[in-house]
C-alpha cells in the first residue's frame, strides 16, 4: 500500500511540476514591448503628505 501511495504522489508531483514549466513558460514566444517611451502623463502627479500631530 506504501508503494502505490508513493508512485500516485510521485506522479502528482510530476504533473504539478510539468503543468508549472508550461504555465510559466508563457508557451506563446511573444514578449511585451513598449513602442515609445512614456515621458509625459494627462494629469500631474500628487504625492500625499503625511498629516502630523496624530
Amino acid at each position: 500500500m506504501k508503494y502505490l501511495l508513493s508512485v500516485t504522489a510521485a506522479g502528482f508531483f510530476a504533473l504539478a511540476t510539468i503543468t508549472a514549466a508550461h504555465a510559466c513558460g508563457g508557451g506563446h514566444g511573444k514578449t511585451a514591448g513598449i513602442s515609445k517611451p512614456v515621458t509625459t502623463a494627462d494629469m500631474p502627479i500628487m504625492t500625499p503628505r503625511p498629516k502630523t500631530g496624530g
